[in-house]
């Protein structure tokens, strides 16, 4: 998973930068289709790891996490274009910062399990 997760962080940081160099689309597709396709591997596994140690409630925190990403979804990008910044510019940070925060969470929960 780990290297999975690293994957998703190199392709969100080569949008990054496709997007901050104008690239070419083709420089910008085949990173973004490797994002994804991570993220479809990813996001399923870690939310099931991060519910899986709760006992009570699992289906309150399931619904917890989804609203969380709905709100970041539906407040995040109107404030920020309202700034001026750009769609691509937009989107390509948040995938970094998502991505970037995947693999420190899997970091950190595997270093806790082990000396836990």
């Amino acid at each position: 998973m780990l290297a999975s997760l690293a994957l998703g962080t190199t392709a969100a940081a080569a949008v990054l930068l496709s997007a901050l160099l104008h690239s070419p689309l083709p420089w910008l597709l085949a990173p973004l289709f490797l994002l994804i396709g991570s993220h479809g591997v990813n996001n399923p596994t870690l939310t099931a790891l991060a519910l899986s140690r709760i006992t009570r409630g699992a289906g309150s925190a399931s619904a917890v996490l989804g609203t969380i990403a709905a709100l970041l979804g539906a407040v995040v990008p109107p404030l920020l274009s309202h700034a001026g910044v750009s769609a691509t510019l937009m989107g390509a940070t948040m995938l970094v910062a998502f991505a970037a925060a995947l693999t420190l969470l899997a970091t950190t929960g595997r270093i806790t399990r082990r000396h836990g």
